[in-house]
């Protein structure tokens, strides 16, 4: 009947059927009359052409009896002979209907039913069809834009919690912290306890609190595959971080001391859902865009998109909690990490011009900006990564040459990808890959020497034949086994020179598969390097954001990624692995083993940043 009566006033609207005039009661919907008062008001013309204007109680052939309103308060009833009536005309109500319809309005706080909604829709379209150029109807109007604006939000599942329009799983959410709040607030009383009232409602608050909790598992099972089947993925992870946030922050946090329902959920189910997300995501083709514009010479075009960033079985103590879904926008990066001549350019400009534009605004003044790594021969050669840098440097290098620090997300889905691989190049172990680490060098020397393995040494001959033979004793000889060096190599190389150098001479065959996805190069090993995000203590997972994060707001630590040539454990190669430099060594880009932070750059597109 409602949708009836909607498709109805369209036709009238559309077509102008109905000429805008005075709205008598007669005119009415019985839902619209029912705003009204019961009374039937009429309108006499008299002959001697005065009005009267009352509420009809009887009509006969020959007379009309009408109660007219004297004062506030005071009726009286008037008979009047119907040879004196020139015409009787029903009251315009169109004033008294506006009144009655814009006395109903959206709630600030929480959303309605959708009946409601569609009711009211109806009677704002009555009204509209009859009187649309009354000086009532634009505020008549006004009131049924509103309520269509909110039908429509609920008829897409979303629900307004504390003047907010939310998603079903982010709604229910915060409807468990607002009833939190609630109980805390009624904690605080006195007769919290003694009071019979308060203590009702503060138990009708943990009922309410637990539906909530109960409800977001279910909610979840039911929304996300029908987006997911709609391709709808925004809302999709969107709905899936939510459950993330309230599991990190209601258990986690509080490790679930309220409610003990929650300590019984699968948790596991969001981390599930998560990688069915980004199943269903890779596998629709989002996030493979082509660039749109051909990358600056030495960077790669990285696809906007979501990814899994963090590390799958972290845990709350772990900096790389939670594992969780990220969408970063298109970007360029470096391929390879800044080198010691690209580097010794920005100094040599800072000290021959003295400018300081491109410096931070927290950068102490007059920053020298001469690298740790060039004291050290071994890892200041023109093609090595500048290494032994501070923040500040990385941050004044970039801006100087039109770029900037990638952040935290862009550096990590630079390195990993969409898969979630362990490692830049995949799941194999640094202590299978040529990498410039401990157990990568190692593996590189062990594979050059099975290829070319060292002559033995010669046979140690007897006492008694050396002086026979008139011989004098020689030492043995040394074994040529190929040890590495401990030092960077080259940006632009995937192996060290040594390598290279056999490769050249035909001794030694080997391709290196150490390159990221998007074939950026040593994002693990050889120089660490800084990126643009500062450092904070269960960061991000508090909580989880997911689109282009950019790291807490402030912060003097800031954080390093990808290892480096002293590298000793293979987790710390992992893309997922982030680092605090959180004292003075370490801030200036240096370990205990020497300088080893680098860094490389990246650029923002002036393209579309929209997911698909």
């Amino acid at each position: 009947m409602v949708k009836l009566r909607l498709a109805v006033f369209a036709v009238i609207l559309a077509c102008g059927s109905v000429t805008d005039a005075a709205i008598s009661v007669d005119n009415l919907s019985l839902v619209a009359r029912a705003l009204l008062p019961v009374e039937s008001q009429v309108v006499l013309e008299l002959r001697d052409g005065t009005r009267l204007q009352g509420i009809l109680i009887r009509e006969t052939e020959t007379q009309i009896v009408i109660k007219v309103k004297q004062a506030a308060t005071i009726f009286v009833t008037r008979t009047v002979a119907r040879s004196d009536v020139l015409s009787v005309k029903p009251e315009d109500v169109t004033v008294a209907l506006a009144a009655k319809l814009l006395e109903r309005q959206t709630d600030p706080t929480n959303s309605l039913p959708a009946e409601v909604y569609r009711k009211a829709i109806v009677l704002f379209d009555e009204f509209l069809a009859l009187a649309g150029s009354t000086a009532e109807a634009k505020a008549v109007r006004q009131r049924r834009d509103e309520f269509r604006d909110e039908l429509e939000k609920v008829e897409r599942d979303m629900e307004k919690v504390g003047g907010v329009w939310l998603s079903p799983v982010r709604a229910a959410a915060t409807k468990f912290g607002l009833l939190t709040k609630e109980m805390r607030e009624l904690e605080k009383r006195g007769d919290f306890r003694t009071n019979p009232r308060v203590k009702a409602a503060y138990d009708d608050f943990v009922v309410k609190r637990r539906d909530a909790a109960r409800v977001l598992p279910s909610l979840m099972q039911e929304r996300v595959p029908k987006l997911l089947e709609k391709r709808n993925f925004d809302e999709a992870v969107d709905e899936t971080l939510a459950f993330l946030a309230f599991w990190v922050q209601q258990v986690i946090r509080s490790e679930g001391k309220d409610v003990e329902v929650i300590k019984e959920m699968d948790f596991d189910y969001v981390l599930r859902m998560q990688r069915r997300i980004m199943g269903a995501y890779v596998q629709s083709g989002a996030g493979r865009e082509p660039a749109a514009e051909k990358a600056p010479t030495n960077m790669v075009y990285v696809p906007g998109g979501y990814f899994m960033m963090g590390r799958d079985g972290a845990g709350p103590s772990d900096d790389d909690f939670p594992f969780h879904i990220v969408y970063v926008a298109p970007f360029v990066i470096d391929r390879f990490e800044v080198s010691n001549a690209e580097y010794r350019r920005f100094v040599d400009h800072v000290k021959s011009t003295g400018d300081s534009s491109m410096e931070h605004p927290s950068a102490p003044p007059l920053k020298k900006h001469e690298a740790e790594g060039w004291k050290r021969p071994e890892l200041a050669r023109d093609r090595q990564p500048v290494v032994g840098t501070d923040w500040f440097d990385a941050y004044a290098y970039a801006k100087w040459v039109g770029k900037r620090l990638p952040t935290e997300a862009e550096w990590e889905k630079a390195a990993r990808g969409m898969d979630g691989r362990l490692y830049p190049w995949g799941s194999n172990a640094p202590g299978r890959s040529a990498i410039n680490s401990v157990s990568g060098r190692q593996f590189l020397a062990a594979e050059m020497n099975r290829q070319n393995p060292p002559l033995p040494p010669p046979k140690e001959k007897s006492g008694l034949t050396k002086l026979i033979q008139g011989e004098t004793p020689q030492p043995a000889r040394q074994s040529h086994a190929v040890v590495l060096p401990v030092e960077t190599w080259d940006v632009d190389e995937p192996l060290p020179k040594e390598a290279l150098e056999a490769a050249a001479a035909g001794v030694f065959k080997f391709k290196p598969l150490t390159a990221s996805p998007y074939g950026v190069l040593h994002m693990a090993g050889n120089a660490a390097e800084w990126v643009a995000d500062a450092y904070e203590k269960g960061y991000p997972c508090d909580p989880p954001a997911h689109r282009n994060p950019a790291g807490p707001a402030a912060g003097a630590t800031r954080v390093f990624r990808g290892g480096s040539y002293q590298s000793s454990a293979d987790a710390d190669l992992r893309v997922c692995v982030r680092k605090a430099a959180v004292d003075a060594l370490s801030k200036s880009g240096c370990s205990k083993e020497g300088p080893f932070i680098g860094f490389r750059c990246a650029k923002t597109l002036d393209i579309a940043s929209r997911s698909p």
